[in-house]
């Protein structure tokens, strides 16, 4: 059982670096990542929900699953205390799914 959490936790591992290669700016420009993005699916992860009109339709829509542009026009205008208390909300997410899925990341690997 401990040899398959561990080869499940190097498999996430090698995943995070390819996602991270993949979206880095330098290697796809912004324009394929709006792109990409528009084909993802809605996985509506941490439960913060705001108003934002697509196709000619108002939605509500999860914070993580807004494109970097709707991002900006939601956070804009808010508090600092505003913007603190929904980091920690993000975070207490960010917890809340590893700890789910047992994930430990950015540590080296024993072989490594």
């Amino acid at each position: 059982m401990v040899k398959r959490r561990q080869q499940k936790l190097k498999y996430y591992r090698y995943c995070l670096r390819k996602a991270h290669l993949l979206f880095r700016a330098s290697v796809v420009d912004y324009k394929v990542r709006m792109e990409m993005r528009k084909n993802m699916v809605n996985r509506d992860l941490d439960g913060i929900y705001f108003r934002v009109k697509r196709n000619n339709r108002w939605e509500s829509v999860c914070f993580s699953d807004l494109t970097d542009e709707e991002m900006d026009k939601v956070l804009k205008g808010h508090s600092v205390e505003w913007l603190k208390k929904m980091c920690k909300i993000l975070g207490h997410t960010i917890r809340d799914i590893g700890d789910k899925h047992d994930f430990v990341g950015w540590q080296k690997d024993e072989e490594e």
